[in-house]
């Protein structure tokens, strides 16, 4: 048996074809043997046979095709059969049995194979298996592209493989016609170009292998505005001189390698992946943005390999530095900074526009183009996502002509770089080849740097391309450009053994070499410092001294370090270059160079060092994180106070440029530098923590600066502990009872403990005691705080304080009666603007709109949001287009305009996912579902783990998935939740959510036929029946009229008269606000009501209406609920 997916999918049993049904099923068949003999999961099938929106019966579905197959596959006498394990199948099977596996497995084989010949008949074979794109008839584009997106960079690679084999052996006269139709097809792949071009000039046709680069040349110029790349250029260049090197091979000469070209250069072997690299430029200038993720150890050969491709075209390359002290966003700069070279300043100015004073606050090397200047403040991870997104702009708009960027040693790059690496990859939409280059070990050791790999990995157009060892025939190469001489077969295999084919390693030895024919080190290590020894002594040593500073040596700073005079520095440097230990910009050629140096140094010396490093920076007002790398690396030596102060002035600059891992990973040292925690240490590292939304981190910190503010008796510490921070409240505290608990005794003690009389300090404390009191309960006490922060907070005249006040006055009257209070509030708020920022203006307007929902005023609350929309495009922070996206879902999603509102939540979605923001996610995640249930047009499912995560008191979570059960019209689910919830009497109502919380009960209970509840539900709901089913803050969604669930408790109360009258009103007020889809549904509910009371003329009008409503707004479940009344 089997299956084949290169082409058209098949499965052939004893050679005829077996039939497997339909279209969706052997599509589940071939994404299983693509993983044979591993679990896939049901979750991955779904995402690949419904990539853009699946059903809701979509896992039901898969089931059902794994039923039939294995039907279909008890007929192979268990030559193959499908397993369940947990979540998943698994498909067991000969992997040669399916052609995708075969294919693989033929072309490693011939890869490892020394035969030429042997190898041709291997690629031919597997090239015998392609029939067509994978799964061609059977799988969507995307899925096609998901599960094959290397097939056919795999099967070219073999193509030239193939020919390189065909001309080693001297059969260049066979590979001619086939090498001119794949030039054709393939104008831009410069080692089809090279082929055709040896193969021609060793048939004796010079003339056409120079018009055959001819052509190439102007074809790459004309396309791609790129010159050919270096190798093809030598090529030339052999054919004009007639090397000697081209001449054809013996057909005997199947083991040999071709001449490489080119070689006399140091670069050896790597042209597949020159080549390769060369490919995806060219994909990327036709308009696919490609990243390339360039991996493999030190000394792998990964720079020189950049190096070389970088001699083909313009690139703008960064790198990151080994060094602790480097400046947030270093690769970056040096980017930007190349860029800026190469462009007029009008150019730049007009590709700036006004995205230059933003972009400059992490690249000052663009303040000259701000139009005013940066403002240094703290940011939150918002404003570091919005930030990212001018500077994808940026790249952009320099792509438009077409760019590439590379970024070498990402891996030492600062974590605020690679998130921007990562931003950039999944972003930009231009002519851009990204390329980054790092050490897969390295990576994974920093902050997000797991994260971020395995992000880009994931995206349509990333590539990975990992370098190996030389081969020995490689290493012989390059042992003998080094020593000048022929290498021995021998010596070529003992040094490729020793040093596992490594370039690095592979020169070191060769250079040691030349002085001591018989030296083979037993380690790249051991190779380094025996070649170092030419060095003078005194070079040697200034070089220990650069070695502990950085990577890249500035002569001055070295001069003044190691008390040697300019003229001095400059020398040794010069002679250092002379023997390639530092190259001509004054750079260590390799780390590991700069490694043997520093291992040469005793920690007592490399402290000393450092400590001068430190002062001299001072002196000359260097930048804070490298003045603070050298005093925290010198300690013990100097003044551990000194180094503590130049840890938080370097987090603190790093938090101004938005590089909060770097932030916190200072403020940790400035605590060990410190001996022990701080208050004011601590508060700082929470504070970092919340501005990229680690809350709990952040917790942790302020949990650690309470106590040790209590045992040291400092209320203002205690204080600011319990308030986190003064900009901005903790995102999640009014989700989190116990978090509440926590905080409130440090908020009791502080304000006992703190000085008597007005403070601004004491007044946020007045008002953060005032909302914990209110979400336990007691309102009383809490609106009396409020008063008197809001009277202090107005004697003091701070409009910081006000603001604080506000914000807890509008909280403590967040319920039902509270709305017109919170009109006035959002008034308010709007008019503090002008004195502290237009955030304030964003909460008002928000405050105005929930309250004018909850009222029922939806043309106002409309208005509301017009009137925000241009306060959020200016600010351009993600927090505040995640709140205007759920509020105009909320409008659109009661209009029964869904497609749109689902738009909307989509966007907020991915916004909350961003800023990691749980009860954001959870409640958009809930309102989806609920668009779903109506329309099919989104997910109609949220799962539980997301709810339990986002809402705080877990009741919240429950009662909500039992509303989705009804919905959706499981009852058996909705009963099982429904008797795990505690009585309503009993249930903790936050204010916001009270209307919610109780139509939410209403509703389940009516449903379930529970009398006692229904008609609990209906006693605290009808003072608020002219009120519409909303929180009372963050309004995202709307039931409409609190009428429509007191018609539904009245009805199963057996008081069918008062139902019809709710439920009628129900149908005149949302028709009147304008919400269509609410007025649809409660007139479906008043038809039921009418029907069972026996009205039944009037029930088929109004089941006619509902029916006409729910076609047009497109509610297929309503649609089917009316068409039973007709």
């Amino acid at each position: 048996m089997e299956i084949r997916l290169l082409g058209a999918m098949e499965v052939r049993l004893r050679g005829r074809p077996l039939a497997l049904g339909p279209r969706q099923r052997r599509l589940v068949l071939a994404l299983l043997a693509c993983e044979v003999n591993r679990v896939v999961a049901v979750g991955r099938l779904v995402e690949l046979v419904w990539p853009s929106s699946p059903p809701q019966s979509a896992v039901h579905a898969i089931q059902v095709n794994v039923s039939g197959l294995r039907s279909v596959l008890a007929d192979t006498g268990g030559q193959m059969t499908l397993e369940t394990h947990g979540a998943g199948y698994l498909l067991r099977a000969d992997p040669l049995s399916i052609d995708l596996h075969r294919f693989t497995a033929l072309l490693t084989q011939a890869r490892q194979t020394n035969d030429d010949l042997g190898r041709v008949a291997l690629i031919d074979e597997a090239l015998a298996l392609w029939r067509g794109p994978m799964l061609v008839d059977t799988a969507s584009e995307f899925t096609q592209h998901r599960l094959g997106a290397g097939l056919f960079e795999a099967r070219l690679v073999a193509i030239e493989d193939r020919l390189d084999a065909l001309l080693r052996v001297g059969r260049h006269g066979e590979v001619v016609d086939e090498l001119i139709g794949l030039v054709d097809a393939h104008p831009t792949r410069e080692r089809l170009i090279g082929q055709l071009m040896l193969a021609l000039y060793r048939g004796g046709q010079p003339g056409q292998a120079l018009e055959v680069f001819r052509r190439a040349r102007k074809h790459l110029a004309d396309e791609l505005g790129i010159d050919a790349g270096v190798e093809l250029r030598q090529l030339e260049m052999a054919i004009l001189n007639a090397d000697a090197a081209l001449a054809r091979p013996s057909r005997a000469a199947s083991a040999r390698s071709s001449p490489r070209l080119g070689s006399g250069s140091m670069f050896v072997g790597r042209r597949r992946e020159l080549a390769q690299l060369a490919e995806w430029r060219a994909k990327a200038m036709s308009r696919q943005t490609t990243v390339v993720l360039l991996e493999g150890p030190a000394g792998i050969g990964k720079s020189t390999l950049l190096d070389s491709f970088s001699k083909a075209g313009k690139v703008l390359r960064g790198n990151g530095v080994g060094d602790e002290g480097a400046p947030a966003y270093w690769p970056w700069r040096q980017v930007f900074r190349q860029w800026l070279a190469g462009v007029e300043p009008t150019v730049a100015a007009d590709t700036l526009g006004d995205a230059a004073d933003k972009i400059a606050r992490i690249v000052p090397e663009l303040h000259r183009f701000a139009g005013r200047a940066t403002e240094l403040r703290p940011a939150t991870a918002e404003e570091r996502f919005a930030l990212f997104d001018q500077v994808t702009e940026f790249v952009t708009r320099m792509a438009a002509d077409g760019l590439v960027i590379v970024i070498d040693d990402l891996h030492w790059a600062d974590p605020a770089s690679l998130l921007l690496f990562g931003h950039l990859a999944r972003s930009v939409h231009a002519r851009l080849l990204l390329v980054g280059a790092f050490r897969p070990y390295e990576l994974r050791q920093i902050p997000r740097g797991v994260a971020v790999l395995a992000e880009v990995t994931r995206l349509p157009g990333a590539r990975r391309l990992e370098l190996t060892g030389l081969s020995t025939a490689e290493v012989a190469e390059q042992l003998t450009a080094e020593l000048g001489r022929p290498c021995e077969p021998d010596e070529a295999a003992t040094v490729a053994r020793r040093t596992g084919g490594n370039p690095l390693f592979v020169r070191e030895i060769g250079r040691l070499r030349r002085t001591d024919p018989n030296a083979v080190p037993t380690g790249a290590r051991d190779a380094i410092h025996q070649y170092l020894s030419v060095l003078s002594p005194s070079c040697r040593g200034l070089l220990t001294t650069a070695s502990v500073l950085s990577t890249d040596i500035d002569p001055v700073a070295l001069a003044a370090v190691s008390d040697a005079t300019i003229e001095e520095a400059l020398n040794a440097l010069d002679e250092a270059v002379a023997a390639s230990v530092v190259d001509p910009g004054y750079r260590f050629a390799h780390d590991l160079v700069r490694d043997c140096l520093a291992l040469d140094l005793a920690a007592a010396d490399r402290a000393r060092i450092h400590l001068r490093a430190a002062e001299d920076l001072e002196a000359r007002n260097g930048h804070p994180a490298q003045i603070a790398h050298h005093r925290l690396a010198a300690l013990p030596l100097g003044d551990a106070a000194a180094a503590t102060a130049a840890a938080v002035r370097a987090a603190e600059q790093a938090v101004s440029q938005l590089a909060y891992e770097d932030a916190v990973r200072l403020y940790d040292e400035a605590i060990r530098a410190n001996g022990g925690p701080d208050v004011n240490l601590l508060i700082g590292k929470a504070t970092v923590h919340y501005q990229y939304y680690d809350d709990e981190s952040a917790r942790q910190a302020r949990a650690q600066a309470a106590e040790l503010a209590r045992a040291t008796g400092d209320a203002t510490g205690l204080a600011r502990a319990a308030l986190g921070r003064l900009e901005r409240a903790d995102p999640t505290w009014q989700m989190d009872p116990a978090w509440l608990d926590t905080v409130m005794p440090w908020c009791e003690q502080a304000q006992a403990e703190l000085p008597e009389g007005d403070s601004v300090l004491r007044a946020r404390l007045l008002t953060l005691w005032a909302t914990i009191t209110f979400s336990a309960g007691d309102e009383n006490a809490a609106v009396c705080a409020v008063d008197a922060a809001l009277a202090m907070a107005e004697r003091l005249g701070s409009p910081e304080a006000l603001a604080a006040t506000l914000w807890a006055r509008q909280h403590v009257n967040s319920g039902p009666d509270g709305n017109h209070e919170r009109l006035a509030l959002g008034t308010r708020m709007i008019g503090l603007a002008g004195r502290i920022g237009s955030w304030t203006a964003v909460w008002g307007h928000l405050w105005r709109f929930d309250a004018l929902m909850q009222l029922g005023r939806v043309p106002e609350a409309d208005l509301e949001l017009d009137l925000l929309e241009p306060v959020v495009a200016r600010l351009n922070r993600p927090v505040d287009r995640l709140h205007l996206h759920r509020s105009r879902a909320g409008v659109l999603q009661g209009r029964g305009r869904f497609t749109e509102a689902e738009r909307h939540l989509a966007e907020a979605a991915r916004l909350a996912e961003r800023g990691r923001n749980p009860y954001g996610i959870a409640v958009i995640a809930m309102g989806r579902a609920f668009i779903g249930i109506s329309t099919d047009i989104a997910p109609g499912a949220v799962p539980e783990d997301v709810l339990d995560r986002g809402f705080g008191w877990r009741i919240m979570a429950r009662i909500a998935l039992a509303a989705v059960s009804v919905e959706v019209g499981d009852l058996d689910r909705a009963r099982e939740i429904y008797r795990g919830l505690p009585p309503l009497a009993e249930v903790p109502k936050p204010a916001w959510f009270t209307v919610l919380v109780l139509a939410q009960y209403g509703g389940v209970a009516a449903a379930l036929g529970d009398v006692m509840t229904a008609d609990a539900v209906y006693r605290e709901l009808l003072p608020h029946a002219d009120l519409h089913i909303t929180a009372g803050a963050g309004v995202m969604l709307t039931s409409g009229s609190a009428r429509h669930i007191l018609g539904l408790t009245a009805a199963v109360c057996g008081r069918i008269d008062d139902a019809i009258d709710h439920m009628s009103t129900a149908v005149a007020v949302n028709t009147e606000a304008g919400l269509d889809a609410c007025a649809a549904d409660s007139r479906c509910q008043l038809a039921r009501l009418l029907r069972q009371r026996g009205d039944h003329a009037e029930a088929q009008r109004h089941a006619r209406e509902a029916h006409a409503a729910a076609v047009r707004l497109g509610m297929p479940r309503l649609v089917a609920r009316a068409t039973a009344l007709m």
